[in-house]
């Protein structure tokens, strides 16, 4: 199985990369001028980072590489999943819910920014479902 474990400092360029490129394809974003997608994904990356925590899953092989990693949150009454990515090659292998349940989730399962079909794995996986606006550009 693969390890699970904090991000370090050399993961952040994977990390904020697989994001940017991932989340280009939302429903939200893909009619957005190439400039104006690349100004706000990095503020909101930033601004999500800041307040999370980090887990990534790596290959048992190979310790610096990265099957998938989640950006969550613990709140009071809610467990916040921020971003979540797992390569194409490693998905419906337990990967995800292995490092949401890394966390320890308490209270409500909300989704900040993450799109299907993670957000979809985790619902039929018996995860709460609570969804929850992100901060959108008007």
């Amino acid at each position: 199985m693969w390890p699970i474990e904090t991000a370090r400092p050399d993961d952040r360029e994977f990390i904020r990369d697989s994001w940017r490129k991932s989340y280009r394809e939302s429903p939200r974003t893909c009619r957005w001028p190439t400039e104006a997608y690349a100004v706000w994904i990095s503020a909101e990356m930033d601004r999500l980072l800041q307040r999370s925590e980090v887990r990534v899953a790596r290959p048992g092989d190979w310790p610096e590489g990265i099957v998938g990693w989640v950006a969550a949150e613990q709140q009071p009454e809610a467990f916040v999943v921020h971003y979540a990515f797992v390569k194409p090659l490693f998905r419906r292998h337990g990967v995800l819910t292995r490092l949401v349940e890394s966390f320890g989730p308490e209270g409500a399962l909300v989704f900040s920014a993450l799109r299907p079909p993670f957000s979809n794995y985790l619902k039929q996986r018996g995860f709460a479902w609570e969804p929850r606006a992100a901060s959108f550009p008007r």
